[in-house]
């Protein structure tokens, strides 16, 4: 008997910290200039959030890559997988998995896998302003 799916769940997990610097890396003339904007950022502790929590999630883009390298997705593409697979598979089984992206140019081609995020979160672990 065959499966009818095969399923598992991923849990990933990604901390991310977010800082707002009272101080420019460069031009030290433009220190109060900074200074004066975080001031008034902590005036507004919503914007703050909502500012502090759009820079997480675009560091996210940055995470998915790190974890691409680590487990290797960026060296074997899927085409690479599947292709010793379905080699071993009868012709026209073969046939029905190839799909021809240009003219002369087949690849495999398998539909059947889907990822969907079941749930995710964004909890502030901490928060810290320095004085210095």
């Amino acid at each position: 008997m065959s499966p009818t799916s095969i399923r598992r769940r991923f849990h990933i997990s990604v901390d991310i910290e977010t800082t707002i610097n009272a101080t420019p890396q460069e031009r030290p003339e433009h220190v109060p200039y900074y200074q004066a904007f975080v001031q008034r950022l902590l005036a507004h502790p919503k914007i703050l959030d909502q500012l502090q929590r759009s820079t997480a999630a675009d560091a996210l883009k940055g995470a998915e890559k790190m974890v691409a390298l680590e487990y290797g997705w960026d060296k074997r593409s899927d085409q690479q997988l599947l292709q010793p697979l379905i080699e071993q598979l009868e012709p026209a089984a073969q046939a029905y998995f190839i799909e021809e992206i240009e003219a002369g140019v087949s690849v495999y081609y398998f539909d059947g896998l889907e990822a969907t995020v079941k749930q995710w979160s964004m909890a502030e672990l901490d928060r810290d302003v320095l004085d210095q």
